[in-house]
């Protein structure tokens, strides 16, 4: 029922239906009071009525709320602008429930907020205690061609490109069913709040 009120809440907030999307989100608080997917929703209505800064509060509480799903919150808040104290909160969360998601945040975040040197040095962290093709394809793309045999590092980028498109991000914990994209609702077993986004290979 939480998630039939997200799906209502989802589409009055496209239409701008804004104080109807409030009511529906309330409606799947009562619901569930730690529904990670209306807390997203209404990070959402929270950035266009309070700002930027309530909204990353929002959705940064997504993490106490249920860590295996913050991946889909720091997708949210990659459409924020970059600060230091969310990206050490994300930090902090990645390094006990690593994901994607984060991964490519914090690089963006550090990119944005400190300089090349500080996100190489998080390039080659990631790269060493988490291998994923995310990360190892993201280092390759930051080396200067100097450093590398070119025609080597074009192939292993090519390589790894095609896996990249070819994986599958998500998967159901209840059944394993696995895609590219978020489902609330699994499409194989049909039981909802069961699909995680998976990190690594």
């Amino acid at each position: 029922m939480a998630h039939y009120c997200c799906q209502l809440a989802e589409e009055a907030i496209e239409q701008s239906h804004d104080a109807d999307g409030e009511k529906y989100l309330a409606k799947a608080f009562s619901y569930d009071a730690n529904c990670v997917r209306a807390s997203i929703l209404k990070a959402r209505l929270i950035r266009k009525t309070a700002g930027e800064a309530q909204a990353k509060q929002q959705l940064l509480c997504v993490a106490d709320q249920d860590v295996s799903l913050f991946s889909e919150s720091v997708v949210e808040l990659e459409l924020l602008s970059f600060e230091q104290e969310t990206l050490q909160a994300v930090d902090r969360v990645h390094q006990h429930q690593p994901s994607q998601s984060s991964f490519i945040y914090l690089y963006k975040a550090i990119s944005a907020l400190q300089d090349e040197a500080a996100a190489q040095q998080f390039l080659l962290r990631e790269v060493s205690a988490r291998p994923s093709l995310t990360a190892l394809d993201t280092y390759l793309e930051r080396q200067p061609v100097e450093k590398t045999n070119a025609e080597v590092r074009g192939v292993v980028r090519h390589t790894l490109q095609a896996m990249l498109a070819r994986r599958d991000r998500y998967v159901c914990r209840n059944c394993g069913f696995r895609g590219n994209q978020m489902h609330w609702l699994c499409p194989k077993c049909k039981r909802w709040g069961e699909i995680r986004q998976r990190y690594g290979l």
